[in-house]
């Protein structure tokens, strides 16, 4: 299967980002810098928690990849196929049979077609993830 792949050039490659925590589990912010992470979380943690001396952990954050989110989609072309002979048959009855008959290429095709719709459609009305990962081995502990 052909994957959706996103092109890159070098001045549009993403920055290293960081992010902090200040209890190693949920990670916030996106800093140009590990130290301006740092600095943030220390602020939350002498804001919210009242405690200027206790630990907090940055590491290299990892955005979501929209195309590999889409591309890892199951395949659809056998229900669109199967719901489009159904609604023919509606109104043409026997007639329809297995119409369309479509070859395991053309199914590919359809389905790679779906996925570039479908990545292109969330774009479009601005749906990108907000979600991230983290790089576990780029977690510090500072403190």
């Amino acid at each position: 299967m052909t994957e959706i792949r996103e092109t890159t050039t070098l001045d549009t490659l993403k920055a290293v980002c960081y992010a902090y925590s200040i209890d190693e589990e949920s990670y916030s912010g996106s800093f140009a810098s590990r130290q301006e992470a740092l600095a943030a979380g220390m602020a939350e943690r002498k804001e919210y928690l009242a405690d200027e001396d206790g630990p907090v952990w940055t590491a290299v954050r990892i955005e979501a990849d929209l195309a590999k989110i889409v591309q890892s989609m199951r395949d659809y072309d056998d229900t669109i196929l199967e719901d489009l002979n159904e609604t023919a048959g509606e109104d043409y009855g026997e007639y329809v049979n297995d119409w369309p008959e479509t070859t395991a290429a053309q199914r590919q095709r359809l389905d790679e077609t779906i996925k570039a719709a479908i990545l292109a459609w969330l774009r479009t009305e601005g749906l990108t993830p907000a979600f991230f990962t983290i790089d576990s081995d780029t977690v510090e502990r500072a403190r």
